[in-house]
This record gives structure tokens, C-alpha cells and sequence, in this order.
């Protein structure tokens, strides 16, 4: 829901925050050569298109913020890679924003406001 891989190998993904989020979309039509389709709000671009490259070309599983790492890794340390998988596509319903059909991983605000029958 937050990597998404299409069948013709392009990836797809969701940066930034909720107030201004960027669609980015990485594809290597040739060896050595990525290119990045950006849409959304263009004062975002130059910070998003930063990421992207500190990202190395958006490989999957690369984070873009340390929470987002930390998060992943939480949820998958312990837990097999289905119910991993499982337990973060509940939480991304829960508290993320939809962007299209992929969504934006939530940020600290969110999991403060969650209620206790979600905990």
C-alpha cells in the first residue's frame, strides 16, 4: 500500500506530509538511467526529488525517514512476513492518509491520536 510495484516495473510511492504530498514515480527504461515523474504540489518537488536520491533510486525497502524505518522494523522483527505485511495493511487503514491507491506511511501525530481499541 506504500510500495507499489507495477507490472511494466515502474515504483511508485507517496513523500512528503499530508498537507502537501508528492506522487513520485521511478522508472529505469535502461541500465544506469532512472527517471522520476513527480505530481503534486511543485514547492514540494525539490525536497522530494532529495529524497529519491538519498533513497538510491527508491529501491524497495528504502525508507525516507528514520520513523518510517523504525516502524517497519518493529513490526517485522518479530512477526513472520505475512502477518508483518498484515499487521501493517491494518495500520496503514487505520491512520494513513490515501493518496490515490497508495498511501502516505503516518508520522508521530497519528499514532498519539489513536484510540485504544486500535492499540
Amino acid at each position: 500500500m506504500v510500495d507499489v510495484l507495477t507490472p511494466d516495473g515502474a515504483y511508485i510511492r507517496v513523500l512528503g506530509d499530508a498537507r502537501a504530498p508528492v506522487f513520485v514515480r521511478v522508472a529505469q527504461a535502461k541500465p544506469k538511467v532512472l527517471t522520476v515523474i513527480l505530481e503534486g504540489h511543485p514547492g514540494e518537488h525539490p525536497l522530494a526529488l532529495a529524497l529519491v536520491r538519498r533513497m538510491r533510486g527508491v529501491k524497495p525497502p528504502r525508507y525516507p525517514t528514520l520513523r518510517e524505518a523504525c516502524v517497519n522494523a518493529i513490526v517485522f522483527q518479530q512477526a513472520s512476513l505475512f502477518a508483518a505485511s498484515a499487521v501493517m495493511h491494518r495500520l496503514l487503514q487505520a491512520l494513513a492518509q490515501p493518496f490515490e491507491r497508495e498511501y502516505l506511511t503516518p508520522v508521530g501525530a497519528e499514532f498519539v491520536s489513536v484510540s485504544p481499541d486500535l492499540r
